[in-house]
């Protein structure tokens, strides 16, 4: 495993660690987590955000992230908008660390103020909908 040095870099370690958990479980996203604890925020949540807004074939894939910003909780250097606007095409429903990431890092009445914003600006069903869970997810108490 190599210390990211890039955004790049952290959403390629992600995928290698996707694509070995048929093998060797979740020991290679632990040893990840510890190592991107010092990594710089701006690099975990670009990787993280990568990812996201990639439409990858498996849930693995953002299930790591959500581990990821549940454990490290990188910072954000992003509004609340851009962050949401750049996953919600492909982000998983069942995926609560985002929400509740969002909640902890911006502010549950922020994000909620944000996310009713969006629902209006919005004209997909799909990710009206998504939105919709976002704030669902809100009301739920912190799941990290």
């Amino acid at each position: 495993m190599n210390f990211p040095r890039s955004t790049d870099d952290v959403a390629k370690e992600i995928t290698i660690c996707c694509e070995k958990t048929e093998n060797i479980g979740e020991l290679r996203i632990r040893q990840l987590i510890n190592i991107l604890e010092k990594v710089p925020d701006e690099y975990v949540l670009g990787g993280i955000l990568k990812i996201l807004e990639n439409d990858h074939p498996y849930f693995p894939y953002q299930k790591y992230c959500g581990m990821i910003l549940a454990d490290v909780n990188p910072k954000p250097s992003a509004q609340i908008s851009t962050i949401i606007n750049q996953v919600i095409t492909n982000w998983d429903k069942s995926l609560h660390q985002l929400p509740t990431w969002l909640k902890i890092n911006f502010g549950k009445d922020a994000v909620n103020e944000e996310l009713d914003i969006l629902i209006e600006l919005q004209e997909n069903s799909t990710s009206i909908d998504k939105l919709r869970t976002m704030k669902w997810w809100l009301e739920q108490e912190n799941l990290f």
